[in-house]
Order: structure tokens, then C-alpha cells, then sequence
């Protein structure tokens, strides 16, 4: 299985050893553009505005309902972008991780020759 050709214009970065690679942020972006748009969608369910609007207005009267009701919406939309995010990020460790070995390898080889 062969993951690390994944990049979308990467960065180089180095190794421990110093030797360098080619670092992938594809996943994290991925993620929080889907967690995005996952929240934007779930935020405008029917069960989740009434959820939030029934939470707002146990505490608050009028106006301020309203308002944190909007504010209750946009937590929402704001805890999906950062677990879309946040999930993104472990595609993104393995192949970093498995471009890393590769590099140390082929310089450990490259010494030996």
C-alpha cells in the first residue's frame, strides 16, 4: 500500500537525521474544510436550531435568546471544523511518518554505496 505520493504542493521539512522531506498537510486541510461544511450542514437541522433555541431560552429572555442562540449554532460549526481538523491530522502523521523513514533509509543506503 503505497501512501505516501499523496501531496498537494507540500513543504520540505527534515528529519531528526537532517535529511529532508516532503511534508504533507493535505489530510488536516481536508478535514477542516469537511468539518466545515459538516457543521454548516448540522447547523441548520431542524432538531439542532430547536435544541439550541430551547437551551437559550432556559437561560435567557428575549433578545439574549435569540443571540446565544446564534452563538449556541455557531459553537456547533466551530467544534466540527476543529474535529474535522483534528481528525485530518492522523492521515497526515502516517505519511509524514513513512516519508521520513524513506528519506533516512535512502540516505543510510546512499552512505553505504
Amino acid at each position: 500500500m503505497e501512501v505516501s505520493s499523496v501531496s498537494f504542493a507540500g513543504r520540505l521539512a527534515q528529519t531528526k537525521k537532517g535529511n529532508t522531506y516532503e511534508k504533507t498537510n493535505t489530510g488536516k486541510r481536508i478535514g477542516t474544510v469537511v468539518g466545515l461544511l459538516g457543521g454548516g450542514i448540522a447547523a441548520r437541522t431542524d432538531i439542532v436550531q430547536f435544541c439550541s433555541a430551547v437551551t437559550a431560552s432556559r437561560f435567557l429572555k428575549g433578545g439574549k435568546a435569540v443571540a446565544a442562540t446564534y452563538g449556541i449554532l455557531g459553537a456547533i460549526v466551530a467544534a466540527a471544523t476543529l474535529a474535522g481538523r483534528a481528525l485530518g491530522t492522523i492521515p497526515d502523521a502516517i505519511i509524514n511518518s513513512k516519508r521520513k523513514a524513506q528519506a533516512d533509509k535512502i540516505a543510510a543506503d546512499n552512505t553505504k554505496s
